[in-house]
């Protein structure tokens, strides 16, 4: 709420934000605009802005009161009459202040406040404590620049590898000496002599205990030496270290105590307080804990509340080692009521269930840009449709007496059609987006006008089928399912019931062969091909993903019928791709019953983290959620343009 305009409701602050991030909104009145509609209240503070703009002095007030109004407002409400502040609300309150005074000595300047660019620059930088009060019982974390007037009772000094502490080089990075002194600035401190000074300050500091901390190795694994002052410091305690360096110094192994970088937990024997003492525990198994206990003299009040503590914690992780199987009875009722299906879903399942579960049915709303690759998706397979449909000179795909119209005719859809996704504005980012497209479009054209001969032309376009008002046909039925969908393009011949081909366009440099489609969990061509025989009427002879970035193999990849004949000819097929009538037949049969297998689990809530062949995909962004192990993600090349968000 205190991030909001006065009045304004959280729910709206965030429609807020999933209007303008995502649509890439950059100005203040579309802000301003989205704003109103949003809450249904004009933004106030804006106007009293800009009619402000103009007289700084003015501009101040209104700043200042802005920042205070919004600060308050959370307390000034009628049920927060009476109540002390949080700890964040204290935090803005201060900041509000913070705020106020700055600019009331800002204004105090005559003739010198600063415009709303300079404005803007002073807020930015403006810095103020987070926290004042005694010191008793706290930890300060500070440089060694701000604790040489304290006095503190425990002092640990971090960092104490060599190039951090000590630093290598020093001074300014833009001034020399002789500009320094020209300008009236003290010549700078030897770097040597300034780090030797504030460790020595350090070491002067604490009352009670002093410790000296460095890593030994970077948490990649990389090798890091300590700083030369740790030598210095022991060679000023008694006894002085061995004269021959490879003898073991007993003084130091006293002294120092290691850890390395698997050792997150304290031994039993040192464990600081009950909760350390807890998690170091919670690595040892039963029987070691009833010996380790006994010998620690732990107290039973102790022994008992560490075991209960043990105890829930052992149930949370086995209760939440697995997200599965939904049992609430209102989700599983909803779930087993489910009549249509789609591709895209099915495939998200068959890859890993736990990613369905997260992006189908817990469905975060990212507040960010949509995906480039899905905005990019959405305006190829718009203008594709679009082009194919108007057909420019009179040629059904693009052949070479007529790939100057349609390359033309190409151009001028991107930018209709990005127009109407309100993706025409003068940002790098757009105008570069509207290029790549372009340039695909081109690529994919030239492609097109090169394949020769040509035995089927483009039939359907965006073929839509489901209960949807704007579908075609119906839903497929399945049995104990339907199937929805849309088909990116279909050729056929000119006779009702002949053969049918499915192209399926990918913003991406490589497609899935036949041989890859059980590892990959692809589903979407083998059920659209059961759909073209079904609700169409063609006979299916196969299916191809096209790849739409560049690649040094543009092929098409994806299943066909080896007897088909001339009507592939021209595509240049791998010879992978080509399957028998009756492996072609099998393989439809089984992506039916897989994705029967896999209407059966989502009505049941069965999920678990459960990835195609164990292992993740490298684009899937919900590692935060799922909390399985794996590597970073990557984007993804491959989206639909289904997906992409209206």
């Amino acid at each position: 709420p205190r991030r909001a305009p006065r009045w304004g409701r959280p729910g709206d602050v965030e429609g807020l934000e999933g209007e303008i991030l995502p649509r890439r909104r950059r100005s203040a009145d579309q802000a301003a605009a989205a704003w109103e509609e949003i809450s249904g209240r004009e933004l106030g503070d804006l106007e009293r802005l800009r009619s402000a703009a103009s007289d700084s002095p003015k501009l101040l007030a209104q700043v200042s009161e802005i920042a205070r109004d919004l600060a308050e407002w959370p307390l000034a409400r009628e049920e927060s009459q009476g109540r002390v502040p949080g700890a964040e609300e204290a935090e803005e309150l201060r900041a509000a202040a913070a705020i106020a005074a700055t600019l009331e000595r800002l204004g105090a300047l005559e003739g010198l406040e600063p415009g709303p660019g300079e404005l803007i620059d002073s807020l930015r930088v403006l810095t103020m404590p987070l926290w004042r009060g005694p010191a008793e019982g706290r930890v300060r974390i500070a440089s060694p620049y701000r604790l040489r007037a304290g006095r503190f009772r425990r002092l640990f000094v971090a960092s104490l590898q060599e190039g951090e502490f000590p630093r290598r080089g020093g001074g300014s990075p833009f001034l020399s000496d002789e500009q320094r002194a020209q300008l009236g600035l003290p010549a700078r401190a030897e770097t040597e002599a300034e780090e030797r000074y504030l460790f020595y300050t350090c070491l002067s500091l604490p009352t009670r205990g002093l410790w000296l901390c460095c890593r030994i190795s970077d948490e990649s694994g990389g090798s890091e030496q300590p700083s030369p002052l740790l030598g210095e410091v022991r060679r000023l305690l008694d006894p002085p270290p061995p004269a021959d360096p490879q003898e073991p110094d007993p003084l130091e192994a006293e002294l120092v105590r290691a850890r390395d970088l698997d050792e997150v937990t304290f031994d039993p024997s040192s464990a600081p307080s009950e909760v350390e003492l807890a998690r170091s525990l919670a690595l040892c198994t039963a029987a070691q804990r009833e010996m380790i206990l006994p010998a620690l003299a732990i107290e039973s009040d102790t022994a008992q509340r560490i075991g209960s503590r043990l105890a829930s914690a052992s149930e949370r992780v086995m209760r939440t080692r697995s997200p599965g199987p939904i049992q609430t009875p209102e989700v599983l009722t909803e779930l087993g009521a489910r009549r249509e299906y789609g591709a895209t879903t099915l495939e998200t399942f068959a890859v890993c269930s736990y990613r369905w579960f997260v992006g189908e049915e817990l469905r975060p709303e990212p507040l960010g840009p949509a995906a480039e690759p899905l905005v990019q998706g959405g305006l190829m397979h718009g203008v594709l449709e679009r082009l194919y449909g108007e057909r420019p000179g009179g040629d059904p795909i693009p052949r070479p007496g007529s790939i100057s119209l349609w390359t033309e005719r190409g151009l001028e859809l991107v930018s209709e059609v990005a127009a109407e996704k309100e993706l025409s504005g003068d940002g790098a980012a757009e105008r570069a987006m509207r290029r790549r497209v372009a340039c695909l479009l081109l690529a994919f054209l030239r492609r097109e006008a090169a394949r020769d001969p040509v035995a089927l032309e483009p039939r359907l376009l965006e073929a839509s089928f489901g209960d949807d008002a704007d579908s075609e046909k119906p839903s497929l039925d399945l049995g104990e399912w339907a199937l929805h969908g849309k088909i990116d393009r279909v050729d056929a011949g000119a006779a009702s019931g002949g053969p049918g081909l499915i192209h399926d366009y990918k913003l991406s440099r490589k497609v899935t062969p036949c041989a890859g489609f059980a590892k990959e969990g692809k589903l979407q061509l083998p059920l659209y091909l059961i759909a073209l025989r079904e609700l169409w009427g063609f006979e299916p002879i196969g299916g191809l993903y096209q790849p739409l970035k560049p690649t040094n193999d543009p092929r098409p990849r994806g299943l066909v019928l080896e007897e088909a004949g001339s009507e592939l000819d021209g595509f240049e097929l791998v010879g992978t791709d080509k399957l028998s009538e009756e492996d072609f037949a099998r393989l439809l049969e089984e992506a039916s019953e897989t994705a029967t297998a896999a209407v059966r689990r989502m009505r049941l809530g069965s999920i678990d983290r459960d990835p195609i062949e164990d292992e993740c995909p490298r684009y899937c962004g919900y590692a935060a959620i799922c909390r399985r192990e794996r590597g970073f993600p990557e984007p993804a090349e491959d989206e639909e343009a289904a997906e992409v968000p209206a």
